[in-house]
């Protein structure tokens, strides 16, 4: 009997050695926690990458900005008898707040716009000894043309309607604002990424980019 328990006893260990821990983050899902304190090059890189990825899925979404700011425009149509919505709530009639043509955008734009907030909030307490301040500047000037580019794509789906300026509190509730003050919001922060460009001089990334690919449709 002893030897039959020194035996499963054994056998458990084993099996529970295999097993997955679930005290391990992932590291291709890194969490909030995992990007506490002042940042590394490291950090940098994740919160960078994160920006590109949230505009790249904006800008290639085929139901939202490519096809919907030509047909607003009245520069392209597309009458597709499998999806009638294109006809339908863009040109003969009122869209449904919740279908593409009403809320088309929104989740992928403020996506990428709170992704550069978070990235320019934590880069000023950046490690120097890891990331230096003309890199800081770079970075800054990246991160802030990419979030001005996403307020004004966001804003040819909205044009006169207007959209909200994100707040740096996610528990906040930001009204709509005007065309015209979103205008000026959006070259204000073009105006504060060529400013942080222009100091960074030829100062390179401190991150390798990697531009993900536009889908072809």
């Amino acid at each position: 009997m002893r030897k039959h328990l020194i035996s499963l006893t054994a056998g458990l260990a084993l099996a529970a050695g295999c097993v997955d821990s679930t005290v391990v983050e992932p590291e291709n899902a890194p969490t909030v926690d995992a990007l506490q304190g002042a940042l590394t090059s490291a950090g940098v890189q994740t919160l960078a990458l994160g920006v590109l990825a949230a505009d790249r899925a904006l800008v290639r979404c085929d139901l939202t900005y490519l096809t919907l700011t030509a047909i607003y425009a009245r520069d392209a149509y597309r009458i597709d008898p499998n999806e009638p919505r294109y006809v339908s709530e863009t040109l003969g009639g009122q869209p449904d707040p919740g279908s593409f043509a009403g809320g088309g955008g929104w989740t992928n734009g403020f996506v990428a716009i709170r992704a550069a907030n978070s990235l320019l909030a934590a880069l000023p307490e950046a490690l120097e000894t890891q990331v230096s301040p003309a890199q800081k500047s770079v970075t800054a000037g990246l991160t802030q043309t990419i979030k001005a580019l996403d307020y004004y794509r966001l804003l040819e789906l909205r044009d006169t309607i207007g959209l909200p300026i994100q707040a740096a509190s996610v528990d906040s509730v930001t009204p709509l604002s005007c065309k015209k003050d979103v205008m000026n919001y959006i070259a204000a922060v073009l105006d504060s990424g060529l400013t942080s460009l222009t100091a960074a001089g030829t100062t390179q990334l401190p991150f390798a980019p990697q531009w993900p690919s536009v889908q072809a449709f």
